[in-house]
C-alpha cells in the first residue's frame, strides 16, 4: 500500500460523475473529531456529534444576563445538558476574571451568546484533555457574537482539537477575538480547533501564539466550513519543540515494520528516526487545512520556523477549496511547500467511485468497527491517552459507515435515472444530426439550394444582357424592365462585397484555428494525403494578422469572432516587419493551398450550420452577410423602394418581375432568346424546390421531437455531496489516528497489542478497496489518469481554487517556495520529501476531473528558497492552471534552480499571466518560468540577477511537446532573449517598452518600476520610478543604524531604470585606525590616524620638498590627507627612522609649531585638527653630534694651551740654576 494516504484522502472528494453537466459542491464537509463515548471512558469527556434533527427550533429565546465568575459557572454546569441552552440568550454584562476560580469551560453550546464587546479572562481549560476552548463544542445553531477571550490552553496528554473560543465548532462565532497562548498537538486554533462543514467564523481576530504538531492555524486548525474577514495576529508555530512523528511522516511499510516493534518490545532500538521526518505539517496564518471557504482573511502574524515543517502558509497551510480575497502580511517560513497565501494547493478532485466500491467499503469498515469494540474492552482504563484515542478511531468508523450506507442506497437510484437520460438525450441527438445530415437530407438540399440560386441569377443576368426585349415593350414595362435588369446586374456584386467584408473575421479566425492548432483538419488532411505532405512551417510560422497601420498583432487568446473583428488583415512577417499579405500567388500555388482552404471553408460550413436562426434556415455567418449588405450595400435603398427585406427576396423580386415581363413578350423573343431564358428557368425552379424541401424536412423533425415526452434531468442532492466529502474526512480521521497509536502504545500488553494489528490489517485491507479505485490517480503522468479540467473553468471555478489574493510579506523555505503556492499537486507519499512518484496495476478505470487553480492574484513580497523550485506565484505547479496572475517580488533561490517569475517549474498551464521581478538562481532561471510546459499570452519585464545556464525572458528552458504562445518581454538592449538564449515570433517575442505597454493585458504596473533599498537582505525602503529616471547617492535612504557601524552600497546611484531593481546596503563596523601605504624598512606604516573610517578609506602620506623650512636639520616633510570622517580632530601615529630622535612640526597658517608628542612603542603619539596635515620632522641626532665636535675641538685647544703652559714654566725653573754653555 504503497501511498500516502492520509494527504491523498484529504486532497480528494469522492464525488460520483454522471454524464450530465451537474455543478461540483465544493469540498467543504469535513466529519467532526468528537469521539463518541462507550461505558469504558467517561461521557463527559467526549461530547457526542451534533444532529440538526435532535435540535428544537427556536421560535423565541429566554434572555440569561451573565455579570460575574459565579453566573458563569452556573451557565456551565446547566450546558452539560446537551439542548438546555439551545433556547437562550446569554447576555454579558461586564468583564470577567475567572482566574484562580471553579470555572473551566462550557462543555457544549446551542444558544446565543452576546458578549456585548466585553472580555472573560484568565481560562485554562482545566484538565480537560481534547475539545479544550471557552466552549468545547458549539451545535450547530450556536451563535457566539461580539466576545472577547484570554487565556492560556495548554492541555496535557492527546491534546486534540483546541481553540481560544471553541474546540469544536459546528454553529456561528461573529466578531470574537482571542489573545493568548494556545498549545496542543492536533487541530489547534486561534479560535476554533476545528471549524465542521456548516460552521462559520466570521470577523474574528487572534492575538498571542499558536502551537502545533498537525493541522494548526491562527484561526482555525482546520476548516470545512466557512471563514470570512478574519485576522491573525497570532505567531503560529514559531518553535520546533513539538516536532513528533506521525502516520503522515512515514512509509507504510516502516510504519508496519515500526508499529510492530514498538508494540511487540522487540528490538525497541531500531525503531530509529529512519523511517520519520520530523516537524510540523499544515501550518496556516487563518487555517492549518482549508477544504471549506476562506475569504477575505489577512494574516499579520509570523508563522513557521526556518527550514522547518511541510505545507505552511500565510493563510492555509493546505486547501482543497476556496481562498478568496485575501492577503498576507506576515514573514512565513517552512522546509517544503512554503507560500505566501497557501503552502500546498491541492486539486478538487471527483472520483467516479462504483456501488459495488461503496458496498466492499462498508461491509470492510463494519468489520474494523467491530475490531476496535474488542480492542477498547481490551485495553480497559490502561491508559487514557490510548483510550481516548480509540474512541475517536471508532468515531470515525461509525459515521464514515452511515455514509457508506448512504451513498449506496442513493447511488441506484441516481445511476439508473442518470444512464436513462443520457441514453434517451443521446437518442435524439442522434436522431437529429442522422436527419439533418443523411444522404439527401436538409443540409444537401440546402447546400443544392444555395448552388441553384447562384446559378439561376447569373444565368438570368446573362440571359437579359443578352436579349434585347426592350424594343417590343411599351414605354412602362420598359423603364420597369431596366431597372429590375439594372438591379440584378448591380445587387450581386454588392452582395459579394458584403460577403467580403461580413466572412473576413471567420476567415482569420478559421486561419488561425487551422494554422495554430495541432489537431486541426488542415493538419490531419496533410498529414492523410497520398503522398503525406510535410506541414510548411517555413511559409507559415511567420504568419500573423496586422492592424490598420500594418503593425504585427498576436492572434487572439480566445476563438471568439469578435477578437478578431478589429484585425485589418494577415500576412507573412520578417519579425516586425510586414512582407506580403496571405496567401501570396506564390502560397495559392503550392501542394498545401488547397488543403487549407477547404479546412477553412469546412469550418465555415460547420459553424454556419451550428449556429442557427430561429426557422433553422439561416446560419450566423449568412445573417451577418445579409446585415453588411443591408446597412452598406444598397440593400435597405432597394428595400425602401419596394424590392424586398433581404438580398434573397429582391434577388426574387428582380427575378419574378423580368420572368413576367419576358412570358408576356415571349411571343415576340427569337428562338435562341427562348432557349436562354429556358435554362434560367430551370435553374430557378431548382432552387426554389430545394428551399421548399429543406423548409419541409426541418418541420418533420421538429414535429417528430414535439411528439417526444420532456426530458427530466437527474440530480444528486447536496445532502450526497455532503455525505461523499464526510467518508473522504473520516477516512482520513481513521488514518491519522491508527498512525497516532503508534507512539502511544509502547509498553501495552500483548492482547493489546494483537487487537491493535488486527486494526491495523483490517484498515490496510480497507484502504487497499479504495486505493484500487484511485491508483490512477497517484500515477506519475497526469495525463494518462486525470481529466485535469482547470483550464475550461479557470475563470469561475470555486473548488480548488485561490483567487484574488495578495501577498505582500517575505517567504522562506528550502523548495517549493512562492508568493501564492509553495506547491500546486497532490502530495500522496508518506516521504513529504517526495515530489512525484507513481503507483501502476491499476485494476479500475475510473475518471478523475481535477481542478487546481491560481486565479488573479498578486505576489509584491520577496521570495528566497535555499534549493530549488521558487517562484513568484507557485514554485512547483505539477498541475491545474496559473491564469491572470501578477509578480513584482524578487525571487531568488540560494544554491537550487527552477527559479521563475510566475513558476519555478510548470508541468501545466500558465497564461495571461504578468512579471515585473528580479530573478537569480542556478541554472532554469526565466521571467515566467524557470522551466514550463503551456505557457500562454504572458508579459515580462525580467531583471535576471544571477544565472549559470538556462536562462531567459519568458522560460529558462521549456518541456518536452511544450506550447508557448503569444509571449512577449521588454529587455533593456537586448540583454535577455525569451527561451535560453533565442527568442521566438509569437511565442517568446522582445518588444519595445512602449510598444509592449501598448498590448491588451499589461498591467497598469508595468508603467513602474520599483527600487528595493536593503540592508542585511531586508528591504528598508521601496522607491517606485518611471521608466529612464535616476536617483542620487545622496538621495538613498539613511536608516538608524548601532554605534560604530556605518552603510556601504553596492551602487553609486541608479541610472535610467528599465526594469525592478535592488540596491545593497551592507552594515559595516567602523575601522578606528587606517594605516599609510607608505612604509618603513621594517614593514610598518609610517602614519596611522585614529579616527571613525570606512572600509576603502585610504591615508594619503605625500612626501614634501624641504626649502626655506624655519627648522634646521629637516629629515622628512610631508603632506597628509585624511579621508572625511565628520570628526574635527585625530591623533596620529609617525615612526621615526631607525634609532632617530626627533622633534614633530605641524603647519597652523603660516606658522610652524612643535607638537607635544608622546613615545608608543615605534611611534610618536600627537594630536592634529583637519583633513589635511604638513609635517616636518627634525632630527635631534643631528644637532648632537656638532656638539660632540665641537666639546672635542674645544677640549684640543685647552690641551695645547696647557702644554704650551706647562713648556713656559719649566724653561723658567731651568733659568734659576747654573746653566751649561749651549753647544754650538
Amino acid at each position: 500500500m504503497n501511498k500516502r494516504i492520509t494527504a491523498l484522502f484529504m486532497g480528494l472528494c469522492l464525488s460520483l460523475s454522471c454524464t450530465s453537466e451537474i455543478k461540483a459542491v465544493p469540498e467543504e464537509q469535513r466529519a467532526s473529531l468528537d469521539p463518541s463515548a462507550t461505558e469504558i471512558i467517561d461521557v463527559s469527556e467526549k461530547p457526542e456529534e451534533p444532529s440538526e434533527e435532535s435540535m428544537p427550533k427556536v421560535t423565541l429565546y429566554q434572555d440569561i444576563e451573565v455579570s460575574s465568575a459565579d453566573d458563569l459557572i452556573r451557565l456551565a454546569r446547566d450546558c452539560r445538558l446537551d439542548t438546555w441552552s439551545v433556547d437562550k440568550r446569554v447576555v454579558l454584562t461586564q468583564d470577567i476574571n475567572v482566574y484562580d476560580t471553579e470555572f473551566t469551560s462550557i462543555r457544549t453550546f446551542g444558544g446565543y451568546f452576546d458578549g456585548q464587546g466585553h472580555t472573560i479572562r484568565g481560562i485554562n481549560g482545566g484538565d480537560k484533555k481534547s475539545f479544550v476552548g471557552l466552549f468545547n463544542t458549539l451545535r450547530p445553531t450556536a451563535v457566539i457574537a461580539d466576545l472577547n477571550v484570554e487565556g492560556v490552553l495548554k492541555p496535557e496528554g492527546a491534546s486534540m482539537v483546541v481553540g481560544g473560543i471553541t474546540g469544536d465548532n459546528y454553529g456561528t462565532i461573529e466578531n470574537c477575538s482571542f489573545a493568548g497562548t494556545i498549545k496542543g498537538k492536533d487541530y489547534v486554533g486561534g479560535i476554533a480547533g476545528f471549524n465542521e462543514a456548516g460552521g462559520s467564523i466570521v470577523g474574528c481576530r487572534s492575538y498571542g501564539k499558536v502551537t502545533g504538531v498537525h493541522y494548526t492555524g491562527g484561526i482555525c486548525g482546520e476548516n470545512a466550513g466557512g471563514i470570512a474577514n478574519c485576522v491573525n495576529s497570532c505567531s503560529v508555530n514559531t518553535n520546533v519543540d513539538d516536532s513528533r512523528p506521525t502516520l503522515t511522516d512515514l512509509n507504510p511499510d516502516s510504519y508496519r515494520e515500526s508499529l510492530l516493534y514498538t508494540l511487540k518490545g522487540d528490538e525497541r532500538e531500531k525503531r530509529s528516526s529512519d523511517p520519520f521526518i520530523k516537524g510540523t505539517t499544515d501550518t496556516g496564518g487563518i487555517a492549518g487545512l482549508s477544504l471549506g471557504a476562506v475569504t477575505g482573511c489577512t494574516n499579520e502574524g509570523t508563522v513557521g520556523y526556518e527550514h522547518v515543517g511541510y505545507n505552511t502558509g500565510g493563510i492555509a497551510g493546505r486547501s482543497s477549496g476556496y481562498i478568496e480575497k485575501c492577503t498576507n502580511e506576515g514573514l512565513i517560513y517552512g522546509r517544503k511547500d512554503v507560500g505566501g497565501i497557501v503552502g500546498q494547493a491541492e486539486p478538487y478532485v471527483q472520483l467516479d467511485l462504483t456501488e459495488d466500491i461503496i458496498a466492499q467499503v462498508s461491509e470492510n469498515i463494519n468489520v474494523l468497527h467491530d475490531l476496535i469494540d474488542t480492542t477498547l474492552k481490551d485495553a480497559g482504563n490502561s491508559s487514557d491517552t490510548i483510550t481516548m484515542r480509540l474512541n475517536v478511531v471508532k468515531s470515525f468508523a461509525d459515521k464514515a459507515l452511515d455514509d457508506t450506507n448512504y451513498l449506496a442506497n442513493n447511488t441506484v437510484d441516481f445511476v439508473n435515472n442518470a444512464m436513462s437520460f443520457a441514453n434517451e438525450a443521446v437518442d435524439r441527438i442522434d436522431f437529429v444530426l442522422k436527419e439533418l445530415d443523411k444522404n439527401g437530407g436538409v443540409f444537401d438540399i440546402l447546400s443544392d439550394a444555395g448552388s441553384e440560386t447562384q446559378s439561376s441569377v447569373k444565368q438570368l443576368a446573362k440571359a437579359v444582357k443578352d436579349i434585347k426585349i426592350e424594343k417590343y415593350m411599351s414605354d412602362a414595362d420598359r423603364e420597369l424592365y431596366k431597372y429590375a435588369r439594372e438591379q440584378l446586374e448591380l445587387a450581386p456584386e454588392d452582395y459579394e462585397d458584403a460577403k467580403e467584408i461580413a466572412e473576413k473575421p471567420y476567415n482569420i479566425m478559421f486561419l488561425d484555428k487551422e494554422l495554430n492548432e495541432s489537431d486541426s483538419d488542415f493538419r490531419k488532411e496533410l498529414e492523410n494525403s497520398d503522398p503525406v505532405i510535410e506541414y510548411p512551417a517555413e511559409s507559415l510560422d511567420n504568419v500573423f494578422p496586422y492592424d490598420a497601420e500594418g503593425n504585427k498583432l498576436p492572434w487572439p487568446q480566445t476563438r471568439s469572432v469578435e477578437d478578431y473583428q478589429s484585425i485589418a488583415g494577415v500576412g507573412h512577417f520578417d519579425g516586425d516587419t510586414l512582407v506580403s499579405n496571405f496567401p501570396t500567388d506564390a502560397d495559392k500555388s503550392t501542394p498545401w493551398y488547397p488543403y487549407l482552404r477547404d479546412a477553412i471553408k469546412k469550418d465555415k460550413r460547420v459553424y454556419n450550420a451550428a449556429h442557427q436562426s430561429g426557422d433553422g434556415l439561416k446560419g450566423e455567418i449568412t445573417e451577418k452577410i445579409d446585415e453588411e449588405y443591408m446597412s452598406s450595400h444598397g440593400g435597405n435603398e432597394r428595400k425602401d423602394h419596394g424590392d424586398g427585406d433581404d438580398y434573397s427576396s429582391q434577388m426574387v423580386y428582380y427575378s419574378e418581375t423580368i420572368a413576367d415581363l419576358l412570358q408576356k413578350y415571349n411571343d415576340d423573343l427569337t428562338e435562341q432568346e427562348r432557349e436562354d431564358l429556358g435554362s434560367f428557368a430551370g435553374y430557378a425552379g431548382n432552387a426554389m424546390s430545394s428551399l421548399d424541401a429543406a423548409g419541409k424536412g426541418v418541420r418533420e423533425i421538429i414535429s417528430d421531437l414535439n411528439g417526444k415526452s420532456d426530458l427530466s434531468l437527474p440530480y444528486l442532492s447536496n445532502d450526497f455531496h455532503v455525505r461523499t466529502n464526510s467518508l473522504n474526512s473520516n477516512m482520513q480521521g481513521i488514518s491519522d489516528n491508527l498512525g497516532f497509536l503508534n507512539q502511544e502504545m509502547g509498553g501495552s500488553a500483548d492482547t493489546l497489542i494483537e487487537d491493535l494489528s488486527d486494526v491495523n490489517n483490517q484498515f490496510n485491507k480497507l484502504m487497499l478497496i479504495i486505493t484500487d479505485a484511485i491508483d490512477g490517480a497517484l500515477d506519475t503522468d497526469y495525463t494518462t489518469v486525470f481529466e485535469d479540467n482547470s483550464d475550461d473553468v479557470a475563470l469561475t471555478s470555486v473548488d480548488g481554487t485561490v483567487a484574488d489574493s495578495v501577498n505582500n510579506a517575505r517567504i522562506e523555505g528550502d523548495t517549493d517556495v512562492s508568493g501564492i503556492a509553495g506547491a500546486m499537486g497532490i502530495e500522496y507519499e508518506f516521504d513529504l520529501e517526495s515530489d512525484v512518484t507513481g503507483i501502476s496495476d491499476t485494476k479500475l478505470n475510473p475518471t478523475y476531473l481535477t481542478k487546481c487553480i491560481l486565479r488573479s492574484n498578486i505576489n509584491r513580497g520577496y521570495i528566497r528558497s535555499e534549493k530549488s523550485y521558487c517562484g513568484g506565484v507557485t514554485g512547483m505547479q505539477e498541475m491545474g492552471t496559473v491564469i491572470l496572475c501578477e509578480n513584482y517580488g524578487k525571487i531568488s533561490s540560494a544554491s537550487g534552480d527552477y527559479v521563475g517569475g510566475i513558476a519555478g517549474q510548470s508541468l501545466s498551464t500558465i497564461k495571461n499571466c504578468s512579471a515585473s521581478s528580479i530573478e537569480s538562481g542556478r541554472t532554469y532561471v526565466g521571467g515566467i518560468a524557470g522551466k514550463g510546459y503551456e505557457v500562454y499570452d504572458c508579459y515580462a519585464i525580467p531583471n535576471i540577477e544571477e544565472a549559470d545556464d538556462f536562462i531567459g525572458a519568458i522560460a529558462g528552458d521549456r518541456e518536452d511537446n511544450s506550447v508557448f504562445k503569444n509571449n512577449y518581454f521588454y529587455s533593456y538592449m537586448g540583454e535577455f532573449s525569451g527561451i535560453d538564449g533565442a527568442s521566438y515570433a509569437g511565442k517568446a517575442e522582445p518588444l519595445g517598452y512602449e510598444t509592449l505597454l501598448q498590448m491588451e493585458g499589461v498591467p497598469e504596473a508595468f508603467k513602474t518600476f520599483t527600487v528595493s533599498f536593503t540592508m542585511d537582505d531586508q528591504e528598508i525602503e521601496l522607491v517606485s520610478l518611471k521608466y529612464g529616471e535616476d536617483i542620487l547617492k545622496e538621495d538613498f535612504p539613511v536608516p538608524e543604524l548601532p554605534e560604530g557601524y556605518y552603510l556601504k552600497w553596492d551602487q553609486d546611484g541608479v541610472w535610467g531604470i528599465s526594469s525592478n531593481m535592488e540596491v545593497r546596503a551592507e552594515q559595516c563596523r567602523l575601522l578606528t585606525t587606517i594605516a599609510s601605504e607608505r612604509l618603513r624598512d621594517n614593514g610598518q606604516s609610517v602614519i596611522l590616524a585614529d579616527g571613525s573610517f570606512k572600509d576603502g578609506d585610504v591615508l594619503s602620506v605625500e612626501s614634501l620638498v624641504s626649502l626655506g623650512l624655519p627648522v634646521k636639520n629637516v629629515t622628512e616633510h610631508f603632506l597628509i590627507k585624511l579621508p572625511k570622517d565628520g570628526e574635527l580632530n585625530h591623533r596620529l601615529r609617525f615612526q621615526p627612522l631607525k634609532e632617530q630622535t626627533v622633534e614633530i612640526y605641524v603647519k597652523v597658517g603660516n606658522e610652524w609649531r612643535k607638537l607635544d608628542t608622546e613615545k608608543y612603542g615605534d611611534y610618536e603619539l600627537f594630536d592634529t585638527s583637519g583633513n589635511t596635515v604638513e609635517l616636518i620632522i627634525a632630527s635631534e641626532q643631528g644637532r648632537s653630534r656638532l656638539l660632540i665636535i665641537a666639546a672635542a675641538a674645544g677640549g684640543v685647544v685647552l690641551l695645547l694651551i696647557l702644554f704650551v703652559i706647562i713648556r713656559k714654566l719649566t724653561k723658567r725653573k731651568k733659568g734659576g740654576r747654573h746653566r751649561l754653555p749651549e753647544p754650538t
